[in-house]
């Protein structure tokens, strides 16, 4: 079972810069954009947190020409 303490919400990964709720959500719609998970009794969305960064790292540096 997953703990959900390596999740983060919806709302607390907001928080980032330039980063809205939805693109959140469209992020975790895409297969192996960003981990997500369903809590079972509520159905709200939490994103793996350690995804998360790493996603974030690779958004966050300039693309090369030609790639």
């Amino acid at each position: 079972m997953t703990k959900l303490s390596s999740y983060v919400k919806i709302a607390e990964a907001a928080r980032l810069p330039d980063v809205s709720r939805n693109i959140l959500r469209r992020w975790a719609a895409v297969p192996g954009k960003v981990k997500a998970h369903r809590h079972r009794a509520n159905h709200y969305l939490r994103l793996e947190q350690a995804e998360m960064e790493v996603f974030l790292r690779m958004v966050e540096r300039p693309a090369r020409h030609g790639e």
